[in-house]
């Protein structure tokens, strides 16, 4: 096949021609001309034998002057010929793939926190505090732990006490009405067991509690035929709460190291006829003075704040949230001893909450709730 390099290169060494000369010869326009065609009629090859990428800045300009070629008009002049034929921009290729242009990503809002139940649902519901199981110790509100750990801690302690039916409903042993076939079911585990201290007590039950044993033994004798029960797995559940760990009562920090928001709340109740009236259960030989006249009340602890100035959980809850406070949070377990590290968030108001992920068994769908089960969609109060 013809190589114009070549030939010139033959031909000047042939000829004896001066290299400037030849230098000056190939910028011309017919030998331009000529290159470009050589370039565009040896595409296929190339790509065919890999040496071309087609998607490439070469390969498009090498396959824009191949189809000039096949032109009729000025536009058969190749590319890259003097004052004729397109060339195209470098950055104007309408077939090339440029990289995405990078944009600034905006890291998520929020708290990413976690959730152990031994129940299955799929959105938290505040009002249902009160009805599940978990204790109240930092406030009233949905419980949630920065440490994945701490939850799946919860969610193991809670789920002990909760069997699975072969359904997938979850049975709570407290709805079983006689302190003995309940406790027997909760000691033991053992279905067959609990069945038989019923039995075993019925005969001789005060009319007060005979009716209770029966209605026990129904629903146990109800779980036996339906398979029995295992032990209930509980779920994890992982969320983002809708607000900073800045805006949250720190249960162990005194006020003056709170936000602006909690001093807020309580110089307003500082004046408030609620914690006048608390100044003058301290204060009865006094009684203009004010509360934080008290050493104990100049630089209160978030806990303290949460469970005497604001009037206790509830009324609590409703005057920090009218200041723009979320919640609560306080150092876990494992952190409290060297005073820093992972937090728990009480939460007091359930539509700051999404839920991103939830663990639990594969496939485990949630069933009808059966005689004594527990609501799969209620849930829970702690963790």
């Amino acid at each position: 096949m013809f190589d114009p390099t070549a030939f010139f290169t033959q031909y000047q060494a042939l000829k004896g021609v001066k290299p400037e000369t030849w230098d000056k010869l190939s910028q011309t326009w017919p030998a331009r001309m000529a290159q470009s065609a050589w370039n565009a009629a040896t595409l296929p090859g190339d790509v065919w034998n890999g040496k071309v990428d087609p998607l490439s800045e070469e390969g498009i300009g090498r396959a824009t002057d191949l189809a000039g070629l096949t032109m009729s008009s000025t536009l058969a002049s190749p590319r890259g010929s003097i004052g004729v034929g397109p060339v195209l921009p470098k950055k104007a290729n309408p077939m090339a793939v440029e990289p995405p242009t990078p944009m600034t990503m905006t890291p998520p809002q929020g708290i990413r926190a976690y959730h152990g139940s031994p129940h299955d649902f799929d959105k938290f519901d505040i009002s249902k505090i009160g009805t599940g199981e978990g204790a109240q110790a930092y406030g009233h509100g949905l419980y949630f732990a920065e440490s994945p750990n701490v939850a799946q801690q919860y969610r193991d302690q809670l789920a002990g006490d909760f069997f699975k039916t072969p359904s997938g409903a979850l049975f709570d042993p407290t709805t079983l009405q006689h302190m003995n076939t309940r406790a027997t079911l909760t000691r033991t585990k053992d279905l067959e067991a609990a069945i038989k201290r019923g039995m075993d007590i019925l005969p001789n039950a005060p009319a007060a509690t005979k009716g209770m044993l029966e209605s026990d033994l129904a629903i146990l004798r109800e779980l036996k035929n339906q398979g029995g029960l295992t032990q209930a797995p509980g779920r994890m559940y992982e969320v983002n709460i809708n607000a900073r760990p800045d805006q949250f009562l720190d249960w162990d920090k005194p006020l003056s190291q709170q936000n602006k928001n909690v001093q807020g709340a309580f110089e307003k109740f500082v004046s408030s006829p609620q914690g006048e009236a608390l100044a003058k259960e301290f204060h009865s030989y006094k009684p203009n003075a004010k509360l934080t006249d008290l050493p104990e009340w100049q630089d209160p602890y978030g806990g303290t704040l949460y469970r005497n100035a604001f009037g206790g959980w509830l009324n609590s809850n409703k005057a920090l949230q009218e200041a723009g406070i979320p919640g609560i949070r306080y150092l876990d377990q494992g952190s409290r001893g060297q005073g820093n590290g992972t937090f728990n968030y009480v939460v007091f108001n359930d539509a700051l909450i999404d839920i991103l992920k939830k663990y639990g068994i594969a496939g485990m769908a949630a069933a009808p709730v059966i005689a004594g089960a527990v609501n799969q969609q209620e849930p829970v109060a702690n963790y």
